[in-house]
């Protein structure tokens, strides 16, 4: 037993290549020979493997350092953001700073382990690598050829004749002599790089998986060191808890959500009235109490000379005030003080509005104010909510009018019609625009006093579908070139003569007192078949205004 042992030892510490026998280039050293070589094609192939293995390793790591580092950067730049809903008890900026600090220097002990596998095994691997594929690409065919060199050479001595001349017997010997130096300087080579395989795989392949595992286990110590401490477990600690915290009531809040539209999927089967702009059946109250309402109206704006638009606001009370804003705006602004002026009220409008659901708020003239009064003409979203809007505004100014019906329409006689400036490009302006009251006797007729005088001269807002070549092409037209000087309201029609002459003496005075000269030059077109009078541009007819 203690033989084979030792005979078996024995060939454990020979596994090598006899250099000394090298140039006998016998059958059992050539199949040594093949066997060396056999090992070192498989180890080259493992060796390929396990660097690239390697490699996407260390690049994954890489990979992960970059990503870790990017997340970083995005946690730290929370506290820079501006959450306008963020709840200031959570303290998210300290919490995500905090997890930013530690995150870092997590991130510091992966910077550390990419380089040590960059340098500590990657490098010993590769050049291993690099090694085993000149062994076998370039010295493997070199030593082929040499032994293939010195059999020939040999041969060609061995087939020499007696008879051959001595020159030529001196050629062969020579050719047998530089193909086996040849021979025995590349198997020495080939030989001595392999035998060394048997020591270098070891200190260049298994080392530097050692080193990885070391690598590892370095990275694990330290963090298991830093996250042990007490700072950062209680700093877990109360976040989870408050994380759980915020979970409790998130649920609370869903189930209450899930039970609202539980209640709301039914509504529909409950009162389908409620999708509809105005209902089926109408219970109109005769009046109601409220003092506070807000909603959605549509206010009769002028856009033009001779167009308007019912815009959308936002209207709502504050105390004796109606606020109105935009659907963008962040604040409202005053529309009306409803206690300025006693006697302001708000009455559904007549047939002569084509609209429904139109109601106009009056606000009459101060005593001792000569002029118009001024009216607001207002679009509610259905037949309830306009008596609503007309009872809250009569409870508010204090109008007579809330203890009348309100179903009771504004005759024209009480309120004439409206066409209220605004300019479209600024914030909702004041349109208070005078009304006349209509008086029998016309001698009594004044011009409009304390509304706002327009000496700008608008485009229309949307293209017009009027064909002013038509209209001058029919013959019943007239065509003047005139210059607007300035523009205001009147709502009535009736004062003839002596009402127009006061208007144009109004906006005369008015252009001197703001020292106004600019005017727009223009022409006025007075059709007859429609009754119509247009204003358009002299140089491009197609422009209206």
């Amino acid at each position: 037993m203690s033989h084979i042992l030792l005979h078996w030892r024995g060939l454990i510490m020979r596994t090598k290549i006899p250099l000394e026998e090298l140039l006998d280039d016998t059958p059992q050293n050539r199949s040594l020979i093949r066997l060396f070589e056999e090992d070192t094609y498989n180890l080259r192939s493992w060796a390929h493997q396990l660097d690239t293995a390697l490699e996407n390793l260390s690049n994954a790591q890489k990979a992960a350092t970059d990503a870790t580092a990017s997340l970083i950067n995005i946690i730290a730049a929370y506290k820079n953001q501006k959450f306008p809903l963020e709840e200031a008890a959570y303290d998210m900026p300290a919490v995500t700073d905090r997890i930013a600090h530690t995150l870092s220097e997590v991130n510091s002990w992966m910077d550390l382990l990419t380089q040590q596998l960059d340098k500590c095994v990657r490098y010993p691997v590769s050049k291993m690598t690099n090694e085993l594929d000149h062994i076998v690409e370039i010295l493997r065919p070199r030593f082929a050829d040499a032994a293939s060199g010195m059999t020939e050479a040999e041969e060609r001595f061995a087939r020499s004749s007696r008879k051959d001349s001595v020159r030529k017997l001196e050629e062969v010997n020579n050719d047998v002599f530089i193909s086996k130096l040849n021979f025995h300087k590349l198997s020495l080579s080939y030989s001595t790089r392999m035998n060394s395989l048997q020591y270098s795989r070891y200190t260049r392949l298994i080392e530097p998986l050692v080193a990885l595992v070391c690598a590892w286990r370095s990275l694990f110590n330290a963090g298991y060191d830093a996250f042990k401490s007490e700072t950062l477990t209680n700093f877990l600690t109360h976040t989870q808890e408050q994380m759980q915290s915020i979970d409790k009531d998130a649920e609370e809040e869903e189930k209450e959500e899930r039970q609202l539209l539980i209640t709301l999927a039914d509504l529909p089967k409950l009162d389908r009235d409620i999708y509809y702009g105005e209902r089926s059946e109408q219970t109109v109250l005769p009046s109601y109490d409220d003092l506070q309402r807000q909603g959605y109206l549509r206010i009769k704006m002028k856009t033009g000379l001779f167009s308007n638009n019912w815009d959308r606001y936002f209207v709502f009370t504050q105390g004796a005030n109606l606020m109105w804003q935009r659907a963008d705006d962040l604040v409202g602004s005053l529309m009306l003080d409803l206690t300025e002026i006693p006697g302001t009220s708000a009455q559904a409008v007549g047939e002569n509005v084509d609209r429904r659901f139109v109601f106009a708020i009056c606000v009459p003239l101060e005593d001792g104010q000569s002029g118009f009064a001024r009216r607001w003409l207002v679009q509610a979203a259905n037949t309830v909510d306009m008596y609503q809007w007309i009872s809250v505004i009569n409870n508010l100014a204090g109008s007579q009018f809330k203890s009348k019906n309100p179903s009771e329409s504004l005759t024209s006689s009480e309120c004439g019609d409206v066409v209220q400036s605004h300019n479209t490009d600024a914030a909702p302006p004041d349109t208070n625009v005078p009304v006349q009251s209509h008086d029998d006797d016309l001698k009594n007729v004044e011009p409009p006093g304390g509304q706002p005088i327009q000496f700008d001269l608008l485009s229309a807002n949307e293209p017009s579908s009027i064909n002013v070549a038509e209209i001058m092409a029919g013959g019943k037209s007239l065509c003047f070139d005139v210059r607007f000087l300035g523009c205001v309201e009147v709502a009535t029609d009736q004062g003839g003569d002596r009402l127009t002459q006061s208007v144009i003496e109004k906006v005369l005075e008015a252009r001197l007192a703001h020292s106004i000269v600019a005017s727009t030059t223009c022409k006025m077109l007075i059709d007859e078949d429609s009754h119509s009078v247009l204003l358009f541009d002299r140089e491009n007819i197609s422009q209206i205004r």
